[in-house]
């Protein structure tokens, strides 16, 4: 079997994390699983302790049982090869910060040593970019907290005018029930108005109702003089003709008169005429 030497003896510690859920943990540590093996199908142990615990069982009696608890006897041979299989292809051990080389696990010593200059590179850029995020994170919380405090400016701006205006809202409902005070005064003052008012055009309507019938009266009265006034018109056109008749009559009488003195005019003036010229022969 091979050395175990660079092979972490416990898992994770949980204070590097907030939550995790219970099956995370190592049956055997009981910290945060570390490169997770299966000690049997259903238990799940950090690779250094179910390395160590075979290797226990091997030392004592030949016979190791899964540390879980189920009874189930843990082949030491295929358990071991599969932990520690020279000829297994794995990862880089700087795999995650850009060392992307996989390769079989006799080889894995050799390669560090050989890449030992870029895996320091590597080492060195992933510090630089990690402190670049830290920065950018610092700078982050710089704004963050910038931006906080203007949000709790902010906040306590809108409470002084929360309060303003619970203030203004305690005035407003108090003027509101004075309103109401004065409108029901104001209400009981016009509904006595109104009251009149009613009991005015109730009588009103009664005296027009009493006096509709006189007033028909009357209407037939005032019918009954046009009637009349009418027909006195028309007896009154009558006389008026009758006397301008007689007075055409009379004038008809007086201008044959004048004819007749007329007639009587000439004839004496035709004498006259004859008259003088016998005379007028006479004297010649």
């Amino acid at each position: 079997m091979a050395s175990n030497a660079n092979i972490s003896t416990t898992g994770y510690d949980a204070q590097l994390v907030d939550s995790y859920p219970p099956l995370l943990n190592c049956g055997i540590c009981t910290l945060i699983l570390r490169d997770a093996m299966h000690g049997c199908i259903n238990h799940v142990f950090c690779k250094a302790c179910i390395i160590k615990h075979i290797e226990c069982g091997i030392k004592t009696d030949g016979n190791v049982m899964c540390p879980g608890g189920c009874n189930i006897v843990i082949n030491p041979a295929k358990e071991a090869h599969d932990v520690e299989c020279l000829n297994e292809q794995v990862e880089c051990i700087y795999y995650d910060i850009g060392c992307k080389k996989e390769l079989r696990r006799k080889d894995i010593h050799p390669h560090e040593q050989t890449n030992h200059a870029e895996h320091t590179r590597l080492i060195y850029q992933s510090l630089t970019n990690s402190n670049n995020q830290i920065k950018a994170l610092e700078q982050e919380n710089v704004t963050l907290k910038q931006e906080n405090d203007g949000t709790k400016q902010e906040n306590y701006s809108l409470k002084k005018d929360a309060i303003v205006m619970k203030q203004e809202f305690v005035v407003m409902k108090e003027e509101i029930v004075l309103l109401k005070q004065e409108n029901s005064a104001s209400k009981k003052k016009y509904e006595g108005k109104v009251n009149i008012l009613k009991n005015d055009i109730s009588q009103l309507k009664q005296f027009v109702q009493n006096n509709k019938t006189e007033f028909e009266v009357v209407k037939n009265e005032i019918s009954k003089v046009r009637s009349d006034i009418s027909k006195t018109s028309d007896k009154i056109d009558v006389a008026t003709n009758e006397v301008m008749l007689m007075k055409s009559e009379e004038k008809l009488k007086n201008i044959d008169s004048l004819k007749k003195k007329l007639n009587m005019t000439s004839s004496l003036h035709a004498n006259v005429s004859l008259i003088t010229t016998k005379i007028t022969k006479i004297t010649t």
